[in-house]
């Protein structure tokens, strides 16, 4: 995670230019996992109508996991314009969720690298399956089982809604419980701990 904290980000613009997006439009990333397309296929589609029943001058922008094929989302997005798959290598992780004006995960760590970023992070519960990751249950993030849901959770969770400022302290608290100090410095504080005890001293 210190990588999160240890590099220098690319600005928006840049991102947009490589992406061929406007970045004047909310960016909303549907980070997706190595499980059957079928299921994500599902997830993608409820991702699809959320974001088109927010109401806002939207982009949904689908960044893919290192081990999946672009073709089926291209196929079943078709000529979307208002949805971009966004390929492993094409545009670095964090670069995009630094970027982002809102996060989506099912079940992927990539909640609490966006809320590091302080990103609304919206947990899919599709499938009647709740996230065993506690975004939603510790507040930190809200959850969505339905593309309404979603659109909903758009309004009130991204400024300026009406939820803004309760989920982005309950997303700060989430970061410290979970990361500690958010400062880059963990790796180094593992090192230290690591060697004070072969040294036989206590940490």
């Amino acid at each position: 995670m210190d990588a999160i904290f240890n590099r220098t980000r690319r600005p928006r613009e840049v991102i947009a230019a490589d992406l061929g997006v406007d970045p004047g439009r909310r960016w909303v990333v549907l980070a997706t996992n190595p499980i059957p397309f079928e299921r994500n296929a599902v997830l993608l589609a409820t991702a699809r109508q959320g974001v088109l029943r927010w109401g806002e001058p939207a982009l949904l922008l689908v960044k893919l996991h290192p081990s999946e094929d672009p073709a089926p989302y291209r196929a079943a997005i078709g000529q979307d314009p208002g949805v971009v798959v966004v390929p492993h290598g094409k545009v670095d992780l964090y670069d995009l969720l630094s970027a982002a004006d809102a996060v989506l995960t099912f079940h992927s760590s990539v909640g609490l690298e966006a809320m590091a970023f302080d990103r609304p992070v919206v947990s899919l519960e599709a499938f009647g399956e709740e996230n065993p990751l506690p975004y939603a249950r510790s507040g930190a993030a809200a959850a969505a089982r339905s593309a309404e849901e979603l659109a909903r959770t758009l309004r009130e969770d991204v400024a300026p809604g009406t939820k803004t400022e309760e989920r982005r302290a309950a997303r700060a608290r989430y970061v410290r419980d979970n990361l500690l100090a958010a400062d880059g410095k963990s790796s180094r504080r593992v090192r230290d701990l690591v060697l004070s005890l072969t040294q036989g001293r206590s940490p």
